[in-house]
């Protein structure tokens, strides 16, 4: 079974780091910026390591949304199955999927 991810989870500890402080920590939770940074200097290694292990799907936002597409595709006709979580956190996470 595989999983789809953003794909800021999935590409560098750097770029996991960036969108933990800043699009989920500061943005999403509202919690002040200098906060999230210095938690995610421990979270993000710990967090990266354990996407790495789930072996994501890296989906994107624009052209590149075609490679997860083609990879979703060849993991289905590999008998795979892909798990996908509907989302959109620009309003926060509700309790309830809209």
């Amino acid at each position: 079974m595989r999983f789809w991810g953003t794909h800021e989870m999935n590409t560098s500890l750097r770029m996991l780091y960036k969108h933990m402080t800043k699009d989920y920590y500061h943005e999403t939770l509202g919690c002040i910026i200098h906060l999230a940074r210095l938690f995610c200097l421990i979270a993000s290694p710990l967090t990266y390591l354990f996407y790495k292990g789930l072996r994501l799907v890296s989906t994107y936002k624009d052209y590149r949304f075609r490679q997860s597409i083609d990879e979703s595709i060849e993991l289905i006709k590999k008998d795979k199955n892909i798990v996908i979580f509907p989302e959109n956190s620009e309003n926060g996470y509700l309790d309830e999927l809209k």
